[in-house]
């Protein structure tokens, strides 16, 4: 309720009070004055609501304010969309006019884009073969690799086993003084060389004493590689033989036979048997020209080869023994 209309009620009641003062009986006087209370609570408790009121008015007017700014930023904002939108409509009304330029321009283009496409999918498929056999290359290549390493490991290996087993002879042979004797490593096997003169009597199959001593130390040496294969090869030198009979017809007999005689002195003296071999070469594979008495002294004798297995090289080459790298 406005204060003014409050004020103005109560300057009423204390006129009419004050004109009926004097002429008013006692309880009229109380009924007033009651009267004059209850405009004053009611005149303050107004008072009260006013200044509630006009408090709210001022938080409003500061929302208004607020929601004024508010709305300038927000104008503002979409002036500046506007704008951006207005130009990115230009560019893009541009774009689309150059984009029905192109397809209207487009027609042979097409027909081209068409075969070069196609062109190019050929060209993808090819590049897709090829990849997948560049890939399965490079896996053989990597397996062919490892393949490689490992047989240099086992190539080492057993260039290290043949130096070993090398030495070894060596030891065995160190009381024998002939020179002749010759302990060699060459292409990863192990050649011992027995000169005839140790071995037999002109002529003679049959090994003498300290010949047959000579092969049971190198069967001592050699017994306990059973990674090494034992080949004994018989060699003579040119001159025909002087005993001919059904059962020695030539060098290639005689040569054999005397292998022979020598497998079985190392079979005796613990070789196992199912790892030795023997061959007669005759004259066929002189170290010398026969055209001397000491060349062909050097070229009768008996080579016992000691030869790697070649069992862990065919595992890694595959089972058929001429597969290669």
């Amino acid at each position: 309720m406005p204060l003014s209309f409050n004020t103005g009620k109560m300057a009423m009641a204390l006129g009419l009070l004050t004109l009926s003062a004097s002429c008013v009986t006692q309880s009229k006087f109380d009924a007033l004055h009651h009267q004059k209370q209850s405009l004053e609570t009611e005149n303050n408790a107004c008072a009260e609501a006013l200044q509630i009121s006009d408090e709210k008015n001022k938080n409003l007017e500061a929302n208004i304010d607020e929601l004024k700014n508010s709305k300038y930023d927000l104008e503002n904002k979409l002036k500046d969309e506007t704008a951006s939108h207005d130009k990115l409509k230009k560019n893009y009304e541009s774009l689309d006019n150059l984009y029905n330029n192109l397809v209207y321009n487009s027609g042979k283009l097409n027909e081209n884009l068409s075969a070069k496409q196609k062109y190019l999918e050929n060209m993808q498929s090819d590049f897709e073969e090829t990849r997948a056999k560049n890939e399965q290359l490079a896996s053989e290549l990597e397996k062919r690799e490892q393949r490689l390493l490992e047989l240099e490991r086992i190539i080492a290996s057993q260039q290290k086993q043949a130096e070993d087993l090398k030495a070894k002879v060596d030891n065995a042979l160190i009381d024998f003084e002939i020179n002749d004797i010759n302990v060699k490593i060459e292409n990863g096997q192990v050649y011992v060389i027995l000169p005839d003169k140790l071995l037999f009597k002109s002529g003679s199959i049959d090994v003498d004493t300290s010949g047959a001593n000579a092969i049971k130390q190198v069967a001592q040496a050699i017994k306990q590689q059973d990674n090494f294969e034992v080949i004994v090869e018989g060699h003579t030198d040119n001159v025909p033989i002087s005993k001919f009979s059904k059962y020695m017809r030539d060098n290639w007999d005689l040569s054999t036979a005397r292998a022979n005689s020598v497998i079985r002195i190392l079979k005796d003296a613990g070789v196992d048997e199912t790892i030795i071999h023997s061959t007669g070469r005759g004259e066929s594979k002189p170290v010398a020209e026969n055209d001397s008495p000491e060349n062909k002294r050097l070229n009768r004798r008996i080579e016992i080869i000691l030869k790697p297995k070649m069992t862990e090289f065919y595992n890694i080459l595959g089972t058929d023994n001429t597969s290669t790298l």
